[in-house]
């Protein structure tokens, strides 16, 4: 009796694991087969972390636009349509943006009493922030932008460089 019990145990546990193996989540209608892609981004030759890159396709469906932001060491594994890892075939424009800030940043907008004597005791510290693009504008468009990648079957592998750097203020609080 023992022994029907648990085969009765295991058949469940397969039915279960098979059953959510077969309700994964579905893939966007037309969504071609992605490929895995690995960006390296330097800006200067050093890795660029926080960078926002955009990946365009070039004369492709733009719905299958990917991207991402790249890690302390530089690195992205691009998603396309927002969450499925990797890229489909074809070429693509690469856009990157990243900003930096400076000092410390203002607290949300008030919404309430407490919150409130937060914004004003920073108001009136003479706190400041400010907020820099450190991308020059020209690979931050589409239009301008120098950096292609061509994605092929299989694994690629790209190392991307923006030899110069800016910075050129965005944003201050002006709570000074």
């Amino acid at each position: 009796m023992k022994l029907n019990q648990t085969w009765i145990a295991v058949f469940l546990l397969a039915s279960v694991v098979l059953f959510g193996v077969g309700c994964g989540e579905k893939r966007p209608d037309g969504m071609p087969k992605l490929q895995k892609v690995k960006i390296t981004l330097t800006q200067e030759g050093k890795p660029c972390e926080d960078a926002k890159i955009g990946l365009l396709p070039i004369g492709g469906d733009p719905q299958w636009s990917s991207g991402g932001t790249t890690d302390s060491n530089g690195v992205l594994e691009p998603v396309t349509h927002g969450k499925y890892k990797g890229m489909p075939t074809g070429k693509f424009k690469v856009t990157v943006d990243k900003s930096i800030g400076e000092g410390e940043p203002p607290p949300p907008n008030p919404i309430d009493a407490e919150s409130q004597k937060v914004y004003n005791d920073y108001v009136a510290s003479g706190k400041t922030y400010q907020l820099f693009q450190v991308i020059p504008d020209k690979y931050r468009l589409r239009d301008s932008s120098p950096l292609e990648i061509d994605v092929t079957e299989g694994t690629n592998e790209f190392t991307l460089d923006i030899p110069e750097s800016v910075k050129v203020e965005v944003r201050s609080t002006g709570l000074r």
